[in-house]
Order: C-alpha cells, then sequence, then structure tokens
C-alpha cells in the first residue's frame, strides 16, 4: 500500500511494501488535508507552525497545493478571501470543498476554472465567522454531505442532502473528533481525545495518544497517531502511523521521528518511477512507536467522569478504588491475548484484589505487605471489544486507621498504576509472564507513604 501523510512539517509517501518513506514536500506547513482530484494531489497548508497559543489563526493565508500524478509541485492556489484554520478536505464532483475552522466555513474550489465560493454549513446565524463547532472534516457518504464537527469537546456528525445541501440529520459521536469512514457500513470516527475509533454502532477500536488521520485498502487499515503534548512541542514530536491488517489486528507502527503530528492520510498509487526521484525519508523506526496504547487510571484524560464511579480521584500516576468492586471500562482489540496490571496497596498487612474482566475472574494481585506489584493475566476465551474490568477487593481499609501518623480518612482498596493490553506473554518491558499472583516491590520508603510509579507511563501494546 501506498499513501501519503501530511504532518505539521511535511508531506511524506509512505510504501509498505519496501518498508520505505520518501519526502514529498515541506517549507509550507502546518499541512494538513490532502484530495486527490484526476490523478493529482491536492494538499492544504496554513503557511505557518502553530503558535503555542494558537494567536495567529487570525492572520492566516493558507493555500492549497497542486502536485501532478508522480507527486510534482505544479502551483498553489488562494481565494480571495483568507483560507483560515484549514483542516480536512474532500474531492467531490470535480471540486474540493476543505474546511475552514476558524470561520466554521467550507471553502468549495473548482480546479477547471478556479472559481472559489463560500459554504456556511451552521444554522445559526451567530455561528458565522466564528469558531463555534470547529468544522474539521467533510466527505460524501452516500447521497449525503457529512460534516464533522469537533465542538472542542463532545462532537457531532451532521448529515446534509446533496446536492442541495439542506441539514437533514445530527448524531453525537466521539471527543474532539477528526475523519470520517465506515466500519462495516457505520459512521466511525476518530475519537482524538479518548485515544480510540468509536462507531456509531457502538464498535470501538483502542489506540491510544491522540489518532487522527485514517485510510484503507482492501487488506491494510491505517490510522495517525500524535503525541499528547503541549502545543509548543508539537510540531517537533515524532507522528506514528499504525499499521492493521483487514481485522483490525495490529501489524507495525511507523515512527516519523521529528516530523510533528500526523493530520491526514490519502491512499496515493504512484508508481515506480515516482519514487526513484524522491528522496528517501530517513528519520524512520519502524515497530517500536510509544503508543500509550493502555490506561494510567491517574491521568485525567483517562477518567471521563461517567466511568469512575467506585472511584477516588486520580492522583497522577495511580487512582484508589473506592468501593469493595470498582469497575472501568478498557477497550480489547483484536488480536490481544493479555492484561498487564501494576498496582499499589498501602496497608501493611496481606491484601489482595481479583481481577475480572466482564465478571470473568482473570486472577489475582497478591500484596503481603504495602508495596507495588505487577501481573500478567491471560485474556483467552474473552471477547475483543469493550469490556468492563473489575477490581474486587474483601474490604475497605482506611489509613488513619492503619498507618501510624497518617491521617487520610478515606476507605480505600487498591491503587491502580496502570492497565496494558498487548498481544504476547511477554510485554515490552520483558516482564515476566504470571498466571495469576506476584510478590509486590516496595521502595525505600516507610509504609503508606508514597510508592515508585515509574511504569504509569504506558507502552506500546503491539507485537514485541
Amino acid at each position: 500500500m501506498r499513501f501519503l501523510v501530511s504532518t505539521s512539517q511535511h508531506i511524506l509517501l509512505i510504501d509498505t511494501n519496501h518498508e520505505a518513506v520518501y519526502h514529498v514536500h515541506s517549507g509550507k506547513g502546518l499541512y494538513y488535508g490532502l484530495a486527490s482530484h484526476r490523478g493529482r494531489l491536492i494538499a492544504a497548508c496554513r503557511n505557518r507552525q502553530p503558535s503555542p497559543d494558537d494567536s495567529e489563526r487570525e492572520g492566516e493565508r493558507g493555500s492549497l497545493l497542486v502536485f501532478d500524478e508522480q507527486l510534482r509541485f505544479e502551483k498553489e492556489v488562494q481565494p480571495p478571501f483568507p483560507l483560515r484554520d484549514l483542516h480536512g478536505m474532500a474531492s467531490i464532483d470535480n471540486r474540493i470543498w476543505a474546511t475552514c475552522a476558524f470561520e466554521n466555513l467550507v471553502a468549495v474550489f473548482e480546479p477547471e476554472t478556479l472559481n472559489w465560493r463560500k459554504w456556511y454549513p451552521a444554522a445559526d446565524p451567530s455561528a458565522l465567522d466564528r469558531d463555534v463547532y470547529h468544522f474539521n472534516t467533510i466527505e460524501k457518504i452516500g447521497k449525503q454531505l457529512v460534516l464533522l464537527a469537533h465542538n472542542w469537546g463532545k462532537s457531532h456528525v451532521r448529515f446534509y442532502d446533496y446536492p442541495s445541501l439542506e441539514l437533514d440529520s445530527i448524531r453525537p459521536l466521539g471527543l474532539q473528533a477528526h475523519n470520517l469512514f465506515l466500519v462495516d457500513g457505520s459512521i466511525t470516527t476518530c475519537s482524538s481525545a479518548e485515544g480510540m475509533l468509536v462507531s456509531d454502532s457502538g464498535w470501538r477500536l483502542r489506540t491510544g495518544s491522540f489518532p487522527r488521520g485514517y485510510a484503507a485498502d482492501s487488506q491494510l487499515k491505517v490510522v495517525g497517531l500524535s503525541r499528547n503534548t503541549t502545543r509548543d512541542q508539537r510540531s517537533a514530536a515524532d507522528g506514528v502511523v499504525r499499521i492493521f491488517d483487514e481485522a483490525w489486528r495490529f501489524e507495525t507502527d511507523y515512527v516519523l521521528r521529528g516530523a510533528g503530528m500526523i493530520l491526514d492520510i490519502l491512499p496515493f498509487p504512484v508508481d515506480d518511477g515516482a519514487l526513484r526521484v524522491l528522496d528517501r525519508w530517513t528519520r524512520l523506526s519502524i515497530g517500536d512507536g510509544d503508543s500509550e496504547q493502555g490506561y494510567t487510571p491517574g491521568d485525567p484524560r483517562h477518567s471521563p467522569t461517567n466511568d469512575w464511579l467506585e472511584w477516588h480521584e486520580g492522583e497522577g500516576k495511580h487512582r484508589w478504588t473506592a468501593a469493595r468492586h470498582a469497575g472501568m471500562d478498557v477497550i480489547v482489540n483484536p488480536g490481544e491475548h493479555f492484561m498487564t496490571v501494576r498496582a499499589l496497596s498501602g496497608l501493611p498487612s496481606h491484601y489482595f484484589a481479583d481481577v475480572c474482566l466482564s465478571q470473568r475472574v482473570l486472577g489475582r494481585l497478591e500484596f503481603p505487605q504495602a508495596g507495588v506489584t505487577s501481573a500478567t493475566f491471560s485474556l483467552e476465551g474473552c471477547q475483543s471489544g469493550p469490556a468492563r474490568l473489575c477490581f474486587r477487593v474483601p474490604h475497605l481499609w482506611k489509613p488513619a486507621e492503619h498507618i501510624p501518623g497518617n491521617h487520610d480518612p478515606r476507605s480505600l482498596g487498591v491503587g491502580v498504576c496502570s492497565v496494558t493490553l498487548h498481544s504476547e506473554a511477554v510485554n515490552a518491558d520483558k516482564r515476566r509472564f504470571y498466571t495469576g499472583t506476584t510478590t509486590p516491590q516496595r521502595d525505600s520508603t516507610s509504609a503508606g507513604d508514597s510508592y515508585s510509579l515509574s511504569a504509569g507511563d504506558v507502552k506500546s501494546s503491539g507485537k514485541s
């Protein structure tokens, strides 16, 4: 499969058949939407790098770059009005439809006539020329034009009759979402803030990181992943392009060192002649991306309010259970056969927690004394998809009653540091595979004080 990737700084071509990456264009970033028009590539660029507070959006003059069938640059075009905060694009009926989030606007360009026009999809007059919905994706699916509203939070999908462009219906889908595509006939998006793909049918796939950009052919599915980092660091961060097989089993990661955020992905079947002209991209690693494909319960990104009712507030790299049966929602991806749990107990005597998935006991975390333990459990017989992970303790305990000098009155169970799902019995950090119980390890602090939780950062759960 050959496909183009737009990033904060570059347009790149990835050839999975030869595990190679080629450089197409740089210097006009931040790049974003990619579209194919009569064999040519049209790429959106904002002509600036993102500022730390994104205050420069108002002054943007974005443009469209046109490349021929061999990915040779031909020309740059701009409309008489500014293109600000360019996002996703689509080629529909010989016209390029480009979302401009700054003004809740879709710019429509006719390459043959060079004519431009504006379409304001929002029915609310107060949303004109204001970034209310942050429209970032447009596609034609069936007989409808479909538009994604990011909304800086809970996102929704808008369906318009085509070609009248009359609003037909609106459905909620995803959180800070990007991209629209079909999975088994159902509308699906990258729920970027949740680190997963979600479908309106209820299908879920966990990716970790910040998913954005999608492409597929008959054999492979491709998802872009960007690091969850501060805005001033995004343009120089590593981007990851994750490859799945046709059944959504993880295959490999293409790690694009220093390329910045992954913004869009487009299949583009160039021939071998074009590859001989393009320069090879050398800042590449294959198969060892930092995917964040797990759960760190103390991390606010993994703490939606409706999912942690049986828990205390997160404490950075761990979170204490507050009920004898405390559950959290997880996604088991196809091909994942093991779950590694890292947890702690502060009780200065024997304690344990049974680990259950969808009411099935996977095994037990044993704590002979206060400390941190890690165990890996087999998921044999467990179905892929959404599941409820539960930590079941025999009783709750209070630090104020069991640890001298401690005044914490809370009723606690275990502190869960991380939950990682992966395909093989030995995870990326070479932890031993256990069938059910482990012995905890303490650092030099006294019982009930802070414990070493450095393993709270989740690494790749793909093939090791």
